[in-house]
């Protein structure tokens, strides 16, 4: 089994000032995006030999910084999915820093943590003829389909922000827009960097809501961060606002109505 992780439960906010996601960022190394591609594709054959449609991804995309690599659906449970290289024994490899994050965001949102072991000795996943996924932080293996419940399940900030920023980024590409990249991970802000029509690189901070909450007296104080680069581009806020249907709240796995009206200029750098 694999190694119970002991967590320093660091947090992604230091202090009073949250942290600036700038649209430079560090390049994965080859073979840890070698590992997640093979790891995505282990889960969605694996997943299809469960035919009642309860499995569905959430996030696929690699974005940075971030407390997993991927996530996925099963019923109303999610699944928060960290890949890892691990030794014969079991024995997790070059943990880094945000499985602490990962803990504590999995916690707090209601999620399940995991880490998808590869061998690091044969390059295969750890586990045969299985999810392949474990819990980190108790050593117990995951089986979604066994472990998942159908219990109603209110929507986290986490996941109203992944949802929130899809939209926005949905919107950018159909504006003809390049995108840079992207973070929804909590506590990270602005979320989006993008190519304007100049091709000049600009930020989005994006702000989800929740009916009769439309997001009108929300605001983005620059001041507030540790980055003062920010104020070398331009920004613009995305308020995007959801009402339940035919429910008193958000649920998993239930639609919502969603209110979005494009971006806000609201700095320039010039």
């Amino acid at each position: 089994m694999c190694a119970v992780l002991q967590s320093q439960n660091k947090r992604i906010i230091k202090g009073d000032e949250l942290m600036a996601y700038m649209v430079d960022r560090p390049d994965p190394s080859g073979q840890f995006l070698e590992d997640r591609f093979n790891a995505l594709k282990y889960i969605d054959n694996f997943r299809q030999k469960f035919t009642d449609g309860n499995f569905g991804w959430i996030k696929t995309e690699l974005s940075y910084p971030g407390f997993d690599d991927f996530t996925f659906s099963y019923m109303c449970s999610i699944y928060s999915v960290m890949v890892l290289r691990a030794t014969d024994t079991g024995r997790l490899l070059n943990v880094p820093p945000r499985i602490d994050a990962l803990r504590e965001e999995a916690s707090r949102n209601n999620l399940v943590p995991c880490v998808f072991p590869i061998n690091d000795r044969t390059g295969r996943p750890f586990f045969k003829n299985s999810w392949n996924l474990v819990n980190p932080f108790t050593g117990k293996r995951v089986t979604p389909d066994t472990d998942s419940s159908n219990e109603l399940t209110e929507l986290s900030q986490c996941e109203l922000l992944n949802w929130a920023v899809n939209i926005v980024m949905d919107y950018i590409d159909k504006q003809g827009l390049k995108l840079d990249s992207f973070c929804d991970a909590p506590g990270i802000e602005p979320q989006i960097w993008f190519q304007d029509k100049n091709n000049s690189h600009c930020w989005v901070k994006v702000f989800p809501c929740v009916y009769p909450d439309d997001g009108k007296g929300l605001s983005f104080d620059l001041t507030n961060y540790n980055h003062p680069e920010l104020l070398n581009h331009d920004g613009y806020t995305a308020k995007v606002s959801f009402m339940p249907m035919n429910a008193p709240k958000l649920y998993r796995t239930h639609p919502a109505d969603v209110n979005f009206r494009g971006l806000e200029l609201i700095h320039t750098h010039s």
